[in-house]
């Protein structure tokens, strides 16, 4: 009674139609599912052509379905995908099913892989989903043509055979031709009329060939017109509008243009120090480069007041130069520790929502592994690699990063066995980013229940994977650690 309901419409025997985790080929009778937990789902769906046993690209489709609730869409065979109905169609077929007149053409839903798919997407709200793909928002994708079926290709390659041996006993006969004039000139009638009987042989085989080829070439022309696929319709997709994260080379050239700026500012400091110390060691007010020094006579007299300015100057340069250095180390900081990009995604795109990030990324896995979307590998991947590589803010946030680990165990469970072994998917960029995240949470704080997590996740990649990370132990070579006192950390305060 609490589950819900989506009906399919005109979906064509043969479709590869799926919810969540599980996936059918559907047959003449399917109008669609029932008893739906509430909640968010995905639908994939792939069109296939019996008869050539081809299937097209999955396309998937997110849904949310409250309790009892019941969606309806219709199979559109220009579109090849499921498109939405009026909503007087909506209520017309929501009456039907509420008094059960298409429930025997409606699968169950899985309840056995109900479990699977909440692991895969704890995080994933209703707000998340709907900016992430919005209602009534489309894409065309065009498609290539299907490839040529077997039968076709054998009677191709059967008239290339007959067309090598045709040309192979032209060859072989034109080497039997007619001997050197020599022969007609020695009047030998008898030799005449065999040469001119083999001519005549050879021209009535030349013409039999001639027609014959030509009759192939219409048949190959007729056969390549009527067999030849034509090319499918475009595949009308969801648009999905995933987070842009922070480009970290904008970072950096936003952080060469400021020391640059800076430096400049420095020099230009540093010179007129040098004038001031020349000025002071003379005690008279002199010219620097065809420019007039600003002091006044006043001041160029006293020797007190030179000295305050000299040691303001040289205070606002040491200050400008410990900025430098500060913005120096946050260019190598940017390609150490993502905390700061991941920061300025969670306040940009998801203001309000500490697990917002953890929902777009569930949102792409899912994408990616049930509707083969290009898309959700690429933004899995980004959100995957900021997410292990943020040293500072697993501190700073442990719950975020507690439920990431969470969430990385799940999806390490849907990938198959032999992942990080298959030629295709090995050193792939996973591997580089589980190496950094445990050596992350191994140098962290964290304790209890993230810390089981954190074990449980390396016990999975070494029982189902096989994978043992080596860390690099502390050593003598190793960077060496100098407190500072508070006057030198008063000196490298920012102005």
């Amino acid at each position: 009674r609490r589950g819900g309901a989506v009906l399919c419409l005109g979906v064509p025997a043969g479709t590869i139609f799926g919810i969540d985790c599980a996936s059918y080929g559907v047959g003449p009778k399917f109008m669609g599912l029932k008893m739906i937990p509430p909640g968010i789902h995905i639908l994939h769906f792939a069109p296939t052509n019996v008869k050539k046993k081809a299937s097209a690209p999955k396309t998937s489709l997110f849904v949310t379905i409250k309790e009892a609730e019941v969606l309806v869409y219709r199979w559109d065979k220009s579109l090849e995908g499921l498109v939405e109905v009026t909503e007087e169609e909506r209520r017309q077929y929501t009456t039907g099913y509420r008094r059960l007149d298409f429930d025997a053409k409606l699968a169950p839903y899985p309840l056995r892989l109900q479990r699977v798919w909440e692991s895969l997407t704890p995080h994933l709200s209703p707000k998340v989903r709907a900016k992430l793909e919005p209602i009534q928002k489309f894409r065309v994708v065009p498609r290539q043509p299907l490839p040529a079926p077997k039968e076709l290709s054998e009677k191709l390659n059967q008239t290339e055979e007959q067309k090598r041996e045709k040309s192979f006993i032209s060859t072989s006969m034109a080497s039997k031709g007619p001997p050197d004039a020599r022969m007609e000139s020695k009047g030998d009638e008898k030799v005449v009329m065999q040469l001119e009987h083999k001519k005549a042989k050879k021209m009535e085989t030349e013409e039999g060939e001639n027609t014959l080829m030509e009759k192939e070439k219409k048949e190959k022309k007729t056969m390549n017109v009527e067999n030849t696929p034509a090319v499918p319709p475009p595949l009308v997709v969801r648009r999905r509008f995933y987070s842009r994260l922070p480009d970290s080379l904008e970072a950096i050239k936003a952080a060469k243009k400021r020391c640059k700026a800076l430096q400049t500012e420095m020099d230009s400091l540093r010179n007129t120090l040098n004038a001031l110390e020349v000025q002071k060691i003379l005690g008279t007010c002199k010219k620097s480069s065809g420019k007039v020094l600003d002091i006044s006579a006043k001041k160029a007299g006293s020797s007190d007041e030179l000295g305050k300015e000299i040691k303001a100057k040289k205070e606002r340069l040491t200050k400008m130069d410990a900025k430098m250095r500060s913005i120096l180390a946050s260019v190598t900081t940017c390609h150490m520790d993502k905390s700061e990009g991941l920061y300025a995604l969670m306040n940009k795109e998801y203001p309000g929502q500490s697990h917002g990030v953890l929902g777009e990324l569930e949102f792409a896995f899912c994408s990616f592994v049930f509707g083969e979307s290009f898309e959700g590998l690429e933004q899995w991947k980004k959100l995957t690699r900021l997410l292990c590589s943020c040293d500072k803010a697993v501190d700073e946030k442990p719950d975020l990063f507690a439920a990431f680990t969470q969430v990385l165990h799940s999806q390490l469970h849907a990938i198959p066995r032999d992942f990080f072994q298959d030629c295709i998917s090995k050193e792939n960029f996973l591997h580089d980013c589980l190496k950094d995240y445990l050596e992350i949470l191994k140098n962290s704080q964290i304790s209890g229940q993230h810390r089981r997590d954190h074990d449980k996740l390396q016990s999975l990649l070494k029982t189902k994977f096989g994978l043992v990370f080596v860390f690099e132990e502390d050593s003598e070579d190793g960077p060496v650690i100098v407190e500072l006192t508070e006057k030198q950390l008063a000196e490298l305060k920012l102005s």
